[in-house]
């Protein structure tokens, strides 16, 4: 049998026979010597009639049981797999190491490995190795840090999610009811990984929808997890979701599912009404347009919040996707498209001079542009440009130019007296006659 040939048939196995519980299928693959060992289970399992009683006690046990195929390894008669499997504990007791344990329904999902051993198209062999203590302690059968709060302090961190972080976007609570590895999914966009990142998105959406606010509908809470139904509420006033600003009225609902580990929330699933809100935003509405002085105050939260802060978070809601940067560093033009160029320029002076600290000393704005001339400081204690670090406390000018586009930074031009700055780190000649 050739390698691929081999691949099929333990796909076969994985599918047909763990996954959909094909008991023909197990009497046309299974060799009549066969032996299956598993770490779980006591004994080894032999023929396929032995194997037959595992399939069918997992799927009694376990009626949404499956087990899916990620990755295949296979030279020669071998095939080793890495998998994902789980289901819900709704039958009958489970039969492990550890005994007999009685459905609680809960759900477990855990990785795990198998190496096949196949000989003229049957399986002969085959190895498993799986997380067993993740398997024990999402079915409740060893401590787990998941089940460290009450259903009722559950709910009261998820009460706070919405009160707190969405509605009055407290960003000091996000340490209190977050985990460090928290994660918020949402269908329309890729999972965000990190407290930062969902900081980033939340003030996304205040900026996109003014006077906005989540009230809780409905909510109730299981082991580790709650579930809430919620109602928004909020003036369509920035773009969201490609949907440039109408100033219209959205009133929708969504409902999401929390998670927690060790007494704090490790991941949020959202599902919303995303094409009625979309249809809200765009009944009868024109795009709105942002004042002057609405103009100047993004571009001073630019400088405030990531210069003299060094939020990152905040770019994306300040700056469009396509913006063109036309700044020169070094005498090098910057070509990234959107934040990159912003993100890389304020990195490097930051990590510079972590003291760093932007002045704005005069503000221009009219139409859709906005000038500030600016004076920064800081000390050099990490190397300015590539350069070595100095030590020395640097003050240098600049004025930046900025064309705005409904309430984000479009395109950027910056001058920036890099000749004063090289003097003073004794790069460049001092002007004659100065001491």
């Amino acid at each position: 049998m050739s390698v691929n040939e081999n691949k099929y048939i333990v796909m076969r196995y994985f599918q047909e026979i763990m996954t959909d519980g094909n008991l023909g299928t197990l009497y046309e693959l299974l060799a009549p010597d066969f032996v299956f060992t598993l770490p779980t289970h006591p004994e080894p399992y032999h023929g396929p009639d032995g194997f037959k009683d595992l399939v069918t006690m997992l799927h009694s046990c376990f009626p949404d049981f499956y087990i899916h195929a990620k990755d295949m390894v296979a030279s020669g008669d071998m095939v080793v797999t890495r998998w994902r499997g789980g289901g819900t504990h709704l039958g009958a007791a489970i039969h492990t190491v550890a005994g007999d344990i009685p459905a609680n329904g809960r759900y477990f999902e855990i990785d795990g490995m198998s190496w096949h051993r196949i000989e003229n198209g049957r399986i002969l062999e085959v190895i498993g190795h799986e997380d067993t203590i993740g398997m024990f302690q999402q079915l409740g059968i060893a401590p787990s840090p998941r089940t460290t709060t009450t259903p009722e302090q559950n709910l009261a961190l998820a009460r706070r999610y919405f009160d707190e972080l969405l509605n009055q976007g407290k960003w000091s609570v996000m340490d209190e009811i977050l985990a460090d590895d928290f994660t918020f999914m949402l269908p329309t966009q890729s999972a965000l990984t990190g407290k930062e990142a969902l900081r980033g998105y939340i003030s996304y959406l205040s900026r996109a929808f003014h006077d906005l606010n989540f009230e809780i509908e409905r909510e109730v809470a299981g082991e580790n997890k709650v579930a809430m139904r919620w109602h928004i509420t909020g003036k369509h006033v920035s773009e969201f979701n490609g949907v440039e600003p109408t100033g219209n009225p959205v009133d929708e609902y969504g409902i999401d599912i929390f998670e927690f580990w060790n007494g704090k929330i490790r991941t949020v699933h959202v599902v919303a009404n995303q094409l009625g809100l979309q249809n809200q935003m765009t009944a009868n509405g024109e795009a709105a347009s942002f004042t002057p002085e609405q103009n100047n105050a993004i571009a001073v939260q630019f400088f405030d919040s990531v210069w003299n802060k060094g939020d990152f978070s905040v770019l994306d809601t300040l700056i469009a996707p396509d913006a063109d940067d036309h700044s020169t560093v070094g005498g090098k033009p910057k070509t990234e498209k959107g934040s990159a160029s912003f993100r890389a320029i304020v990195s490097m002076f930051r990590q510079a001079m972590p003291d760093i600290h932007l002045t704005i000393d005069d503000e221009i704005y009219a139409g859709d542009k906005v000038v500030h001339r600016w004076t920064l400081t800081g000390t050099d204690t990490g190397g300015v440009m590539g350069n070595p670090p100095s030590g020395k406390e640097l003050t240098f000018t600049g004025i930046t130019t900025v064309r705005m586009k409904n309430g984000k930074i479009v395109e950027r031009w910056a001058n920036v007296d890099e000749l004063g700055l090289l003097q003073q780190l004794g790069l460049a000649p001092m002007p004659p006659g100065s001491e």
